[in-house]
């Protein structure tokens, strides 16, 4: 009876081991998974310094959780979202992962590009992304790109262009309407346009959404729309007073170069200009609401579209995206890009940003304003936007152009 009964406990404990060790199985042991597969990365090397610690921490990865679970890191680049879907079109060896623009792996999926990203992360895995940023990745067929990083827009001044002129003040350009009117009195004291952008159809998507509309950027745009025309006056005023710069030039470049005083730029381009600029030149501020409008202000995303077919690459493809997130502050510090994964309650995406630039710690400052007063907007990343974006830019500055000359 006794021997029964040791017997019976002993069965009892090991029970409980094995209950124990399975509860957590799905994630303690994938760190410990061989895989044997090489996973090939392509991705759009816009020349951001996002792509600068890419290749180093691929490189680290391939000597680390790669080489305990046999999987090789290679990469190829491409100089645009243009040129990478190109060659994905007619590429007859599709790479393991695309890393790429929302805008782009949301056409990519528009146009039938097979993808496994919605088989290969486990629900641990997605746990540690924001949820709300997971959900521009997705439609009604699910998750078809994982955020890894994104950038937003901002408004950046030059401190020496707007020196002593009596028609500035810092606190009237938190608004659209502040900058409309600004540009205004500004070109009447100087005879100087004072503002431009990096993106006017970005400018349009947003100040559309912020009063409760989304824009995609389609070429028949709706121009009956109460919203699209309240966007496009903004805007079309300052033409008018001919205080809108209206050059092909990077906007960044232009408020750096002192061409121009005032333009709203995507963090992660201004960050390529910086070169040898002093920050203490330069104000930057949140991106500017609508007086009357919900507070909205645009992000950027790099996403990852996996696009491996064997089972085992897809699952190595997602741990190696899954560790590369985790080391997002070395991906992106410095960059104009933060992390994409959750935090905290109370906490913003900035507020454990590294980085020794004073420029990226400005952007972080900016964000976290941003983040407590108003919501980040964008819209799913549609692929209407990707197609047709540049072709309304193109429409919009040359009309832009006609309504100075007029």
């Amino acid at each position: 009876m006794k021997k029964a009964s040791t017997i019976l406990f002993i069965t009892m404990i090991l029970s409980v081991i094995s209950a124990c060790g399975n509860m957590d199985l799905t994630e303690s042991n994938s760190a410990h998974q061989r895989y044997n597969s090489d996973v090939s990365v392509w991705y759009v090397d816009d020349q951001s310094d996002l792509w600068n610690h890419f290749e180093d921490l691929a490189a680290e990865y391939n000597e680390t959780n790669g080489k305990e679970q046999s999987v090789t890191i290679t990469s190829r680049s491409f100089p645009d979202d243009q040129s990478l879907v190109h060659e994905l079109m007619d590429a007859s060896r599709p790479p393991s992962v695309v890393l790429c623009s929302g805008e782009t792996a949301a056409y990519l999926d528009h146009i039938g590009i097979p993808h496994s990203t919605n088989e290969c992360f486990q629900e641990w895995q997605l746990a540690h992304f924001d949820q709300d940023f997971l959900s521009s990745g997705m439609n009604d067929s699910g998750l078809f790109y994982v955020p890894i990083a994104f950038s937003p827009e901002i408004l950046l001044i030059n401190n020496q262009r707007v020196e002593g002129a009596e028609s500035y003040a810092t606190e009237n350009l938190s608004t659209l309407e502040g900058i409309n009117s600004t540009s205004f009195h500004f070109r009447n004291e100087t005879g100087m346009p004072f503002f431009t952008a990096e993106s006017f159809a970005s400018v349009i998507r947003t100040t559309m959404a912020a009063r409760g509309e989304d824009f995609h950027g389609k070429r028949d745009v709706d121009i009956a729309s109460d919203n699209f025309k309240y966007a496009y006056n903004v805007l079309a005023q300052i033409a008018y007073y001919r205080a809108l710069a209206l050059s092909d030039e990077d906007a960044s470049r232009m408020v750096l170069s002192g061409e121009v005083p005032c333009a709203i730029v995507c963090a992660e381009s201004l960050m390529k200009h910086i070169e040898n600029e002093s920050a203490d030149s330069y104000t930057i501020l949140p991106y500017p609401y609508l007086e009357n409008g919900e507070k909205v202000f645009g992000l950027h995303f790099c996403s990852a579209m996996v696009t491996a077919k064997k089972m085992k690459e897809m699952y190595a493809a997602a741990e190696f995206l899954s560790w590369l997130c985790s080391n997002g502050n070395r991906l992106t510090a410095d960059t104009g890009f933060f992390p994409a994964w959750a935090v905290s309650e109370g906490e913003t995406h900035s507020s454990g940003i590294s980085g020794s630039s004073q420029f990226y710690r400005s952007i972080g400052n900016a964000l976290t304003r941003m983040e407590q007063t108003g919501r980040s907007y964008y819209s799913g990343n549609p692929a209407e936007y990707y197609e047709n974006w540049q072709s309304f830019e193109q429409d919009y500055r040359k009309r832009m152009s006609k309504l100075q000359n007029s």
